[in-house]
């Protein structure tokens, strides 16, 4: 030590004597104190990550607990988030096997495009039950052309009067053939192309998969005729779909799933990556922050993978349980989606005393929100400051371009995008004012709370939750809503028969 240094901190200390901050001055200091937050790990300019190389190993270590922390959360939700796919694809493939049966018990349940029907999504393997069937007509008592319409929006071919012919359905709207069976159309046309029905006296008509017989010439509704077209009544089908052989009620359902997911096996639990002595602090920090970010962009993956999967339940259960269960508003392509929001901004953390030896970066978008109802159906809000949705009276109005109806939702799931921090300094003197010391008081910032929701589709309720008290910060960054048909807004919504596509074709 120089003897300027020591003859200014002899006189500092004389001048300390004084006052109640003589301690430690019984002897002069081997050295300068340096001011502890040029010791502390420091963030690169470009990167914002932690340097390793320029911190001290009281940082080094504050840095590995903190790692350690978050790396065992990861590793729970995985392992959370593994037992539920494993729960999830038994339940598919149980619900695969009885549908199966179902579609070859129940010949009203024929895809109308046996090929296709289903091809990219749930149970594309379990085919056997309907692949080789085919529809058949028949219009005797009258000559011309005839073509059968349902809903609207498919039509069969045209086919010749006074003779057996088979039959194809295509579109010529926005429904895909892909998605429908005889039992999920709501309207059935015959329609006369060339010539006109000017009586039904006389004439026969029969409907048939391969050899059964679905409809005939007593099924015409007589008031609907016109010059050249005749309503035919579903009611044979519905009688058909009550029958046991064609539905699978809510607690064979319920009982069927409960069966799977008790009876799956074990998972193995996923553990964050082990410490090793021998290895330096730097090393094992490196290690542990390639480990987070593969951990949760396999968090990601798998979170994507299981509301695929969810959405392929939904629909392998509207199949199953029929249409006279979940009514006829199941049906109804989803259009506009209302969302109402009674939450708030919550204030900044309480400061993480752990994590002081730096300003924290943020992770991801911090303001931003996505809703995610399955099969593509997912929207996203850029940012919560701009269109604020956590509040009391937030609403959100959304256009879907989908082909999902009402049915095929079952679960849906709000994530934030990230996480930030309110940093700021605080520093003090040391050493009599000849050092100082600082450390950074991190709290998290754009941090919100849901207590209500509602949902609307199609201007019809079909969800509400009060007292849902969720946070969404750091640490609970997703919330999945799994129980979105046993709500009781979308139960009485599928007890109702006044959807638009419930109407009598005109």
């Amino acid at each position: 030590m120089s003897a300027n240094i020591k003859s200014i901190l002899r006189y500092s200390c004389i001048f300390l004597s004084f006052s109640t901050f003589a301690n430690g001055c019984n002897e002069i200091a081997p050295a300068i104190p340096v001011p502890s937050d040029s010791l502390k790990g420091k963030r690169n300019n470009d990167s914002g990550k932690f340097n390793h190389t320029q911190a001290d190993p009281a940082s080094l270590e504050t840095r590995l607990n903190g790692l350690k922390s978050d790396s065992l959360q990861l590793a729970s939700d995985l392992t959370d988030i593994n037992t539920k796919i494993a729960q999830i694809d038994a339940t598919k493939e149980a619900l695969c096997k009885r549908q199966s049966e179902l579609m070859e018990a129940c010949v009203v349940h024929t895809p109308l495009s046996p090929e296709s029907w289903r091809s990219g999504a749930a149970c594309k393997s379990e085919r056997k039950a309907w692949e080789d069937r085919r529809y058949f007509v028949e219009v005797t008592g009258i000559q011309g052309r005839f073509q059968l319409i349902l809903d609207n929006s498919v039509e069969s071919n045209i086919f010749a009067a006074n003779k057996q012919s088979k039959i194809e359905w295509r579109t010529r709207g926005n429904k895909s053939l892909k998605d429908l069976r005889l039992s999920d159309v709501g309207s059935i046309k015959l329609k006369a192309i060339d010539g006109n029905i000017t009586s039904l006296n006389g004439l026969s008509f029969v409907l048939k998969i391969d050899d059964k017989i679905v409809l005939t010439e007593k099924d015409f509704v007589p008031e609907s005729k016109t010059n050249n077209a005749v309503v035919i009544s579903q009611i044979p089908l519905s009688v058909e779909l009550s029958s046991s052989e064609c539905q699978v009620n809510e607690a064979e359902l319920e009982s069927l799933i409960q069966s799977v997911q008790v009876n799956t096996g074990s998972i193995q639990t996923v553990t964050p990556p082990q410490t090793d002595q021998k290895e330096s602090a730097q090393v094992t920090i490196k290690k542990m922050e390639q480990w987070i970010k593969t951990a949760r962009n396999n968090l990601d993956s798998k979170n994507e993978a299981y509301l695929a999967f969810a959405q392929d339940i939904a629909r392998i259960r509207r199949d199953l349980r029929g249409e006279l269960q979940l009514g006829c508003w199941g049906r109804e392509v989803i259009k506009t989606i209302e969302i109402a929001f009674n939450g708030s901004h919550l204030p900044l953390s309480d400061w993480d005393r752990s994590q002081a030896e730096k300003p924290l970066p943020p992770f991801g978008n911090p303001t931003q929100t996505t809703i995610d109802f399955g099969g593509n159906l997912r929207f996203t809000n850029g940012d919560e400051k701009t269109l604020a949705l956590f509040r009391d009276g937030g609403r959100w109005s959304l256009i879907a371009n989908t082909d999902l109806t009402i049915g095929d939702l079952s679960s849906f799931q709000i994530q934030k995008g990230g996480y930030a921090y309110h940093a700021e300094e605080k520093c003090w003197s040391t050493w009599g004012g000849l050092g100082k010391d600082c450390e950074w008081q991190n709290r998290e910032s754009d941090r919100y709370h849901l207590n209500d929701l509602t949902i609307k589709i199609n201007g019809e309720l079909v969800y509400r939750k009060d007292a849902l008290n969720i946070s969404f910060e750091r640490k609970n960054l997703k919330w999945l809503e799994k129980d979105f048909t046993s709500n009781p807004a979308y139960i009485d919504l599928m007890r109702r028969r006044d959807c638009p596509t419930s109407a009598a074709l005109r």
